[in-house]
């Protein structure tokens, strides 16, 4: 029984991943933050080999636009450290890093790297699409699942009244900023063993001829001048002068919106995106 269950398994496995790279359907599905991640890096790895300008930061620059030119690798619950160990471990020559300044006191996600360097899994992850993360049978089929019945669901669930607001959207954004200040308040311990970190991926790429340039990510006024923000601006002033490095001025916080404090809301994800364009 289970030498047939696992013929079974792999004949059908050996279907799907002829189908998918055979005929390389433009399906590329996530389900959760930890694989939409692995999906931008593996992107990054196997479909972009050209790529000479890459923008590594945190789940705030993940939600900047597309910018022309520029290879987004910023990874939604992780830090620069992560981007950086990647495109270090491609070893491309590259024109430019952006490098966001935001989340320095998130260190390294060394079972994340660790997974995407395996050399089995790699070369797998090379010779057949469907092993990569975006092309998961199971993800698939339930974002098929998922998009078929919203129409009923929609059809079943009670309409707003019109022009009705959602009562708890203030009070929740309250609380969530109110979390975010607390937060803030505070210098991370974790600082002088990430710039460290950081410093060498730096030296590394200037070493390969590769331009860095830094820019901050505007967040929620109240949090632009807090005691975390202002260490980890001079922890870069001091570690990176800006008479040797490129950084890309932050703009007025006031002039931008978040969703929690510190994720820009589609609105204001555009209208950074635009500056960051202007100012690259």
């Amino acid at each position: 029984m289970v030498k047939k269950s696992l013929l079974a398994a792999a004949v059908l496995f050996g279907l799907y991943a002829f189908f998918i790279g055979h005929f390389r359907p433009q399906l590329s599905v996530s389900r959760q933050q930890w694989q939409d991640n692995q999906i931008r890096a593996e992107k990054y790895l196997y479909d972009n080999p050209g790529a000479r300008r890459v923008l590594v930061g945190s789940s705030l620059s993940a939600r900047l636009d597309p910018l022309p030119g520029v290879y987004n690798l910023a990874l939604s619950g992780q830090s620069v450290l992560d981007g950086l160990a990647i495109v270090s471990a491609a070893g491309r020559p590259l024109e430019t890093v952006y490098v966001e300044m935001n989340v320095l006191d998130r260190g390294e996600d060394h079972n994340f790297i660790q997974g995407l360097r395996n050399p089995i899994l790699d070369r797998g992850r090379r010779m057949f699409l469907a092993l990569r993360a975006d092309k998961q049978p199971l993800s698939i089929l339930a974002e098929k699942t998922q998009t078929a019945l919203t129409p009923l669901v929609e059809r079943l669930t009670p309409a707003a009244p019109a022009g009705a607001a959602n009562p708890g959207g203030t009070a929740l954004f309250a609380k969530m900023l109110d979390n975010q200040q607390r937060l803030y308040a505070a210098v991370p311990p974790e600082l002088p063993a990430n710039f460290a970190a950081l410093r060498g991926y730096v030296q590394a790429l200037r070493a390969r001829g590769t331009r860095v340039v830094f820019y901050e990510m505007p967040v929620q006024a109240p949090l632009c001048r807090t005691a975390k923000a202002d260490a980890i601006r001079a922890q870069f002033a001091r570690q990176f002068p800006p008479a040797a490095y490129r950084y890309v001025a932050l703009p007025a916080c006031g002039d931008y919106q978040t969703m929690d404090g510190v994720h820009l809301n589609s609105e204001s994800a555009a209208r950074y995106t635009r500056y960051l364009q202007a100012h690259l």
